[in-house]
């Protein structure tokens, strides 16, 4: 399954009460490979949890193989993407005030590999029509 996130909702992720809406929409799908494409989408930490919480729900009760593919359009650091996509999931166990980029990004692997998830996350060229993998965990 295949969803363009900036086509579908629009660019802005930063609000936790429209980011908790979009998520009802992502509570029916059966498919066990998800790419989620925020090309073009302005993302921010809390907010963000709540899309990745709803998905990693539903790919918890699909069978294995079960992928998340994350596709961006600008290349960031590491840390900030899993801080910005994962902080705040009451899912990973990371609804916390405080946690450090060593602490999210262990509970990411930790959680992923519990769930049998492979999570790769991805720079997509849009001229060379490549996707650069910077994150990836298979389990």
């Amino acid at each position: 399954m295949n969803i363009n996130m900036l086509s579908t909702f629009g660019l802005d992720f930063t609000d936790e009460s429209l980011t908790t809406e979009y998520a009802k929409s992502f509570n029916a799908f059966t498919e066990s490979i998800i790419e989620l494409d925020l090309s073009g989408c302005i993302i921010d930490y809390e907010a963000m949890s709540a899309i990745m919480d709803a998905i990693i729900k539903q790919l918890d009760t699909r069978p294995a193989p079960k992928h998340l593919n994350i596709v961006f359009n600008i290349k960031f650091q590491k840390r900030l993407f899993l801080k910005w996509l994962f902080m705040g999931s009451k899912e990973l166990h990371l609804n916390i005030k405080v946690a450090t980029d060593e602490l999210i990004e262990a509970t990411v692997i930790s959680e992923f590999k519990k769930r049998q998830i492979n999570l790769t996350i991805s720079i997509a060229d849009q001229e060379a029509q490549t996707l650069t993998p910077i994150i990836a965990y298979a389990y």
